[in-house]
């Protein structure tokens, strides 16, 4: 038995619209991920500052000694915040001190002072003396004006003879110009000229210089409000800074590498667990959009094309007759009926149960464990995630006891449960 060319375009085109359907909620869930990853990765780092702010609460030698034994963070060591802080405080007081004496931060209001200021009125007073000089320049502007003058018109240099179409184009020109200024000969006009030019390069540096300097002047006020604010912020920054370093710090570490030091701080290792938890729920988020959504999404993609361009082949009349197997039109069109977007339901499913975890709290530090199963029971492969492929390789001997499932827990062992039904992967459905 076949089948004709009229039901196997049926089934194809409802094939596509399956296909590209689930094309749509992928690229949906897609932008969710993009706005829950901000979320999650906003809540990560609002629990490392917290964390660094309980490790570090204020900067002395005291709290730097107990921040290094509780974290062993050398680098709050080998930096020394407090020698640097010094360091700052008397490089930013001395430069304070030199542009306090600097003349032009002293007289600041005597040289600068809008309307006022020595500098401001002389070089309004230069811009006054080139403004009837650049009207000058202004008013006798013409395409023509350049060549008038390199040829000498207007004085015993010009050579052009009388017969030659340039000369009448150079009278016209120099009779159009003078004619801006009634009285006045071009003759008068080129030495008129020549002055306003020279003296508008003299008055142009001038202004140039005193603007540099009142510039000059601006910034050194800018700079000394903001070395007297740094002063002022210095131990605050300080301390930031040193935060920063730890943050860093502890973001290289695993779960357990701060077990012996966080023992008797039940406090600082919750703290610690969340920040830690929450870093690694970043990772898991990413890697399973990349590896079982973006991956199956590229093949989504070519099977639309491919289905696609089945039925555009099909639709020719010379396939009117054409008949289709049975078999394959059962194996791809009925049994697989719907397959296309489960990988979608098994990705969602499995990317809900990470998202929503946030029981912090729970795993122990001084137990060798993975995030990965403690907020999938210890059910899912992770192999795909780096973070989880390089723990199982420096923990060989590791294996995940998952503990009694609690009322709080019933939601992520359903989602569980149900994730782990059918296969992982998505096939091509052709």
């Amino acid at each position: 038995m076949t089948i004709g060319q009229g039901e196997f375009l049926a089934a194809a085109a409802r094939e596509k619209a399956e296909l590209e359907q689930t094309m749509v909620e992928t690229d949906v869930f897609l932008t969710e991920h993009k706005q829950r990853r901000a979320l999650v990765a906003n809540e990560r780092d609002q629990a490392m500052a917290e964390l660094a702010a309980a490790l570090l609460p204020r900067l002395d030698a005291g709290a730097l000694a107990e921040a290094v034994r509780r974290t062993g963070c050398q680098a709050l060591v080998q930096d020394d915040p407090l020698a640097r802080l010094e360091r700052e405080r008397t490089r930013l007081a001395a430069r304070v001190a030199a542009i306090e004496a600097d003349p032009s931060f002293r007289d600041r209001e005597l040289l600068r002072a809008p309307r006022t200021g020595t500098l401001v009125r002389h070089v309004e007073e230069l811009r006054e003396f080139r403004a009837p000089l650049a009207q000058v320049v202004e008013q006798t502007a013409h395409p023509r004006l350049e060549r008038l003058l390199e040829s000498g018109y207007g004085t015993d240099a010009y050579q052009v003879a009388w017969w030659r179409l340039s000369y009448y184009a150079d009278w016209k020109a120099a009779d159009e110009i003078a004619g801006r200024f009634p009285g006045k000969t071009f003759a008068q006009l080129r030495g008129e000229l020549d002055d306003a030019r020279r003296a508008i390069t003299v008055y142009d540096q001038q202004i140039a210089e005193l603007e540099g300097q009142i510039a000059a002047g601006a910034a050194l006020e800018t700079e000394y409000v903001g070395d007297t604010q740094a002063l002022v912020d210095l131990p605050e920054t300080t301390l930031a800074e040193a935060r920063a370093r730890l943050i860093q710090h502890l973001g290289g570490l695993e779960l357990g590498d701060l077990a012996d030091r966080l023992k008797d701080s039940p406090d600082l290792a919750l703290l610690w667990k969340k920040a830690n938890g929450l870093g690694a729920k970043l990772e898991y988020l990413d890697k399973i959009v990349d590896e079982q959504l973006l991956r199956p999404r590229e093949e989504l993609r070519r099977q639309i094309a491919k289905t696609s361009s089945e039925i555009t082949k099909w639709s020719r009349p010379k396939y009117a007759s054409a008949r289709y197997p049975d078999e394959l039109y059962q194996r791809r069109f009925v049994d697989r009926q719907g397959r296309s977007r489960r990988f979608l339901d098994r990705t969602q499913k499995t990317y809900e149960t990470v998202y929503v975890y946030d029981s912090w709290g729970r795993p122990s530090l001084v137990e060798e464990l993975l995030w990965w199963d403690v907020m999938t029971s210890g059910r899912w492969d992770g192999g795909f995630i780096p973070q989880v492929s390089a723990f199982h390789s420096a923990h060989p001997d590791y294996s995940y006891v998952p503990p009694v499932w609690d009322d709080g827990d019933r939601h992520v062992a359903a989602a569980v449960e149900a994730t782990t039904q059918g296969t992982s992967d998505f096939h091509d459905v052709s």
